[in-house]
């Protein structure tokens, strides 16, 4: 990432979202909300289905382009327009681009 230019595009490795990570992430955040453990209630929501914390996808993402080792920091200019508008369940692959 160290050559990439304004306008260019990164694109970064896959990730899976796994019920380990529904779960961490509740047990972290306390977001014990039916829609991420309890099939019935959620497949009887808008849902369908059982679904990831979207914040806990947000984080996830954020670390996908994340550089663990000393250098440049790369500045997050904000959210103002972020909307969870699909649906991530356990086994849903993503990537940032």
């Amino acid at each position: 990432m160290d050559e990439l230019q304004i306008g260019e595009t990164y694109i970064t490795k896959t990730r899976t979202v796994t019920e380990n990570d529904v779960l961490n992430f509740a047990n972290v955040s306390g977001d014990f909300f039916y829609a991420h453990f309890d099939d019935d209630a959620a497949r009887a929501s808008i849902f369908e289905k059982r679904v990831a914390h979207g914040y806990f996808v947000l984080s996830a993402a954020a670390g996908l382009f994340v550089d663990p080792s000393p250098g440049p920091v790369q500045a997050n200019y904000g959210l103002e327009n972020l909307r969870f508008t699909s649906r991530f369940i356990s086994g849903t692959r993503f990537k940032q681009n």
